[in-house]
């Protein structure tokens, strides 16, 4: 019989102990998502500062911000103060929790009022998604998670 074989020997308790955190990270990844979702509400409110979707591309001006100098999607601010996010075991979701109005404003779309009696094409002014940044900061904060739970 002929061939080659390795025997490795020795004291394996760091790479245990390597595997076993990435095991316990992987299982409970709840902390992991909630910063993340925490991040990105964060990250969504600062479009509304700076009206622009997630692209950078710049919202279309409301005609209210165009007479009054004010900022689009700023009128009370209750729709940028709406965001928040949901973090479980197993995803994150961030986004407005109440308002009705919030889906007009991201997607566009026809919509009139009581007091207008006449419908207008609403432009989309998307708030929520990902941009370079965002995915940056996810690298970052998964980088630290699995720093963190294998020991570096």
């Amino acid at each position: 019989m002929s061939g080659v074989a390795l025997r490795a020997e020795g004291d394996f308790a760091d790479i245990d102990n390597v595997l076993g955190g990435l095991i316990d990270f992987g299982e409970n990844p709840f902390e992991f998502l909630d910063e993340i979702g925490g991040e990105l509400v964060t990250s969504t409110q600062f479009r509304f500062d700076d009206g622009q979707a997630p692209d950078g591309t710049p919202w279309k001006t409301s005609q209210r911000a165009e007479a009054t100098g004010g900022k689009t999607l700023k009128k009370s601010g209750l729709l940028a103060d709406s965001i928040t996010h949901d973090a479980t075991q197993q995803y994150v979701e961030w986004g407005t929790d109440n308002e009705v109005y919030a889906a007009i404003h991201q997607f566009g779309g026809e919509t009139g009022s009581i007091s207008r009696k006449a419908r207008f094409e609403m432009p989309a002014r998307p708030y929520l998604g990902l941009n370079a940044e965002d995915e940056k900061m996810i690298e970052d904060v998964a980088f630290e998670f699995i720093s963190d739970a294998v020991g570096l």
